[in-house]
């Protein structure tokens, strides 16, 4: 039996798998951002344990029946279980698999069974020296890259092909037309919408007025938002949805469509940063998130190509749980493990 960590900024998730399929799962609501403001991360540490401790007492099954753990995210960071630096892209699957880190030890990790790390990617710098005006150029990835192995494992898209992650962040990922991980671009998306609505007098827009039902169309939305943000700008556009509530007839529902449309209208210009790093931006995407959300990021993509492109949207939940796996599985085949435990 093999255990996945997937360790992230918010949780932490535990899934035991045998025979070719996930038989279980545990999860704590504590990530490395809990660690950030402990200042260690003993609480991470004791997260991770429990969701062991969960997971296998669901199936009835000792700890001790576990080979072997597999983790990837930010458990790597160093807010995480393990400080391990970065490969630098271009990475493929074999990349991820020699740079993979075996420990055994309960000062690290709670159980003293062997923990497989898998690295994060940073983008590759063209200097020897750090220096400021590198900032464009920078970004790096934790987790990703075994989802990205299990898109390439189960989907083999034509290359080149660009991912889409949306969630707290929105993380666009470039695939060459080697299949290697070209790099990364990321936003803060996700938590902006939440610092919005949780931090300022336009959360008291989106409250929920009881109308099943939005008043406008969403692609109507969406044509305005995006001529909001592109002649004025985002902040400016942000406002309007107390205009809306005040001003004019709308539900809830259209001002959470407006919100939400606004900042994809501004997160879509990353495709702009993408053309700077040399990335392809014409080319296929795949959309990791929330359905709703993607489904407007999928409406933008094929307005700013022309529909000359294609777009999936990966949105349910054991789909994206199961291509984290998958891409682990992958990556820990690729390095000997499965061979030495199973």
């Amino acid at each position: 039996m093999i255990a996945f960590i997937d360790g992230g900024t918010t949780n932490s998730r535990v899934y035991l798998y045998e025979h070719g399929s996930v038989i279980s799962e545990g999860w704590k609501k504590v990530g490395v951002k809990d660690t950030a403001i402990d200042g260690h991360n003993k609480q991470l540490q004791q997260a991770i344990y429990e969701a062991v401790m969960e997971a296998a007492a669901a199936v009835h099954r000792p700890v001790d029946d576990i080979d072997c753990f597999i983790t990837s995210g930010m458990i790597t960071s160093e807010l995480g279980l393990l400080e391990i630096p970065h490969l630098i892209a271009p990475v493929n699957k074999q990349d991820l698999a020699q740079a993979i880190v075996r420990v055994q030890d309960t000062t690290i990790f709670p159980f003293d069974i062997p923990v497989f790390f898998i690295r994060g990617i940073k983008n590759r710098l063209d200097y020897v020296h750090t220096s400021i005006n590198q900032l464009r150029n920078m970004d790096f990835m934790r987790g990703e890259e075994v989802q990205v192995a299990g898109i390439l494992d189960k989907y083999q898209p034509t290359l080149p092909v660009n991912i889409l992650i949306i969630g707290s962040h929105t993380k666009l990922i470039h695939i060459n037309q080697a299949g290697d991980i070209a790099g990364s671009l990321t936003t803060i998306s996700g938590q902006f919408y939440e610092a919005l609505i949780n931090g300022t007098f336009i959360g008291k827009c989106t409250v929920d007025d009881g109308k099943s039902e939005p008043l406008f169309d969403l692609d109507d939305i969406i044509d305005i938002a995006v001529e909001a943000v592109d002649n004025s700008c985002l902040l400016r556009a942000l406002l309007m949805p107390r205009f809306m509530h005040v001003l004019m007839e709308s539900t809830a529902k259209d001002r959470r469509n407006f919100i939400n449309a606004c900042i994809a209208a501004e997160d879509i210009k990353i495709l702009n940063e993408s053309d700077f790093l040399g990335f392809t931006a014409e080319t296929d995407y795949y959309l990791f998130g929330n359905a709703y959300v993607c489904d407007i990021y999928r409406r933008l993509l094929e307005r700013k190509f022309e529909n000359r492109i294609s777009v999936h949207s990966l949105t349910d939940k054991k789909q994206i749980r199961d291509l984290t796996i998958s891409g682990s599985l992958a990556i820990a085949k690729a390095a000997g493990v499965i061979d030495e435990f199973v």
